[in-house]
């Protein structure tokens, strides 16, 4: 049960801090609102804790990926990838060249992953076809890819509703206070929409990904 406490902090903290906007350290557009819920933030932790009833070590090695090859895939020096394909249910990020896929990732997503982000603070990622337009080296969460999101339909879509779209999607790492944690940080969904990896396989992806490829994020 000890184990099982400090994995439920663990991701109440991880959860906390991914409030703060990778790019410029301030509290992100869509954790504002969440903040200021106490209550919600409660059932997030407890969500959390139902969903890994097992013990959570601290070596990700003892999160083993998926057998599928690809998982376990080398990139070749200097390999750029086309396309980045995530899919949602299957918390699984693809790297495409040429058409065909060329590595998997297993990634954390928001803490409400089902469905397409609608407003800001839903702690939901975002489904659709965006751009990388940006890479940041100086985030807090180790290093970061910003994602295009919300586009103009998004945004036309929150206006009809009278909501902002919210923003500040990134992919990234692991905060150095996590870093140890590794593969084990995705047994969960903690972040606030963003899509979350370790940062070894962050340092993989960015050298992969320059600005101006496109994802397409399905559910």
């Amino acid at each position: 049960m000890a184990t099982l406490s400090a994995f439920a902090l663990l991701a109440a903290t991880l959860l906390t801090l991914s409030c703060t906007d990778p790019e410029t350290g301030n509290t992100a557009l869509d954790c504002k609102s969440a903040q200021q819920s106490t209550a919600a933030s409660s059932r997030s932790r407890k969500a959390a804790t139902r969903r890994h009833p097992d013990t959570l070590s601290t070596r990700s090695d003892s999160f083993p990926l998926p057998a599928d090859p690809l998982y376990h895939a080398r990139l070749p020096k200097g390999f750029t990838a086309d396309r980045i394909l995530v899919e949602k249910s299957e918390r699984r990020l693809t790297l495409i060249k040429n058409g065909k896929a060329v590595k998997f990732y297993r990634v954390a997503l928001g803490t409400s992953p089902v469905g397409a982000k609608q407003q800001e603070g839903d702690r939901k990622t975002p489904e659709g076809v965006y751009t990388i337009d940006r890479h940041n080296a100086a985030s807090e969460w180790y290093y970061s890819l910003h994602i295009s999101y919300p586009s103009a339909a998004d945004r036309a879509r929150a206006r009809r509703r009278g909501v902002s779209p919210g923003g500040d999607i990134m992919i990234h790492g692991l905060a150095p206070r996590f870093a140890h944690w590794g593969r084990a940080h995705a047994r969960s969904d903690w972040t606030w929409g963003c899509i979350a990896l370790s940062n070894p396989e962050m340092d993989e992806l960015r050298r992969s990904i320059p600005a101006g490829t496109t994802i397409e994020i399905r559910p």
